[in-house]
């Protein structure tokens, strides 16, 4: 990221121009990934923000993910399929199309609830952990 780049906010997609950039209170020009920042935008309108969970540039975005998943020994899915899906350090919430049985591998389907930055792979993590299992369910190598 760097000032004046024009970058877009999730859910919305609106776009907004990077007016100023700081890391620990010190301006700086531009940022990589990964990097917490707090940045100054350009436009009246602060109110579109309410609701935004990410900004990027550059990068696709989908809200159902298909792709060759695995699931690991102990996990177990929840009751209705909720997952929360992980990538690019964004989670979203979503539904399962179909589940995996532990320790299983094979072709998965989710339905997010908003959008999410396209990278190869997702962790698939459990909104609900049942006693003796893990929140982590497996990963999806998305096609």
């Amino acid at each position: 990221m760097k000032k004046g780049q024009e970058i877009r906010s999730l859910p919305t997609g609106r776009y907004w121009e990077v007016k100023s950039i700081q890391v620990l209170d010190k301006d700086y020009d531009s940022v990589g990934e990964g990097i917490r920042v707090g940045i100054a935008l350009k436009g009246e309108d602060i109110e579109a923000l309410e609701g935004s969970y990410c900004f990027y540039s550059g990068v696709e975005t989908t809200k159902f993910l298909r792709g060759n998943a695995v699931s690991f020994k102990f996990s177990k899915f929840s009751i209705n399929n909720e997952v929360f899906v992980v990538g690019r350090g964004i989670y979203v919430q979503g539904k399962a199309v179909n589940e995996l049985k532990p320790g299983e591998e094979g072709e998965i389907e989710i339905e997010l609830k908003g959008p999410i930055p396209v990278p190869n792979r997702y962790a698939i993590l459990s909104p609900n952990v049942p006693r003796n299992s893990t929140r982590v369910l497996g990963y999806i190598n998305s096609t």
